[in-house]
């Protein structure tokens, strides 16, 4: 996969290298709130993530900030 960039926005494909800022993520309730219903602890996180990475998913930086409430998915 690769980077995909607009003038203020670069997506990167979700790497090993992300899955810190994923079960980050995922440890923050409101963001699985509607998801599973309470946020997922590290270990869980790292669990359900790692087997999916590399996949068809991207991080986002903006201004080249990683973006610690968002992460993109194509379907």
């Amino acid at each position: 996969m690769r980077v995909l960039r607009t003038a203020r926005l670069r997506l990167d494909p979700v790497g090993r290298e992300h899955l810190p800022f994923l079960a980050d993520l995922d440890a923050d309730p409101e963001v699985l709130r509607h998801i599973i219903g309470r946020a997922r602890t590290h270990e869980e996180a790292l669990d359900f993530w790692t087997p999916q990475v590399p996949g068809p998913m991207w991080v986002g930086h903006v201004a080249e900030i990683t973006r610690q409430d968002w992460a993109s998915t194509l379907s």
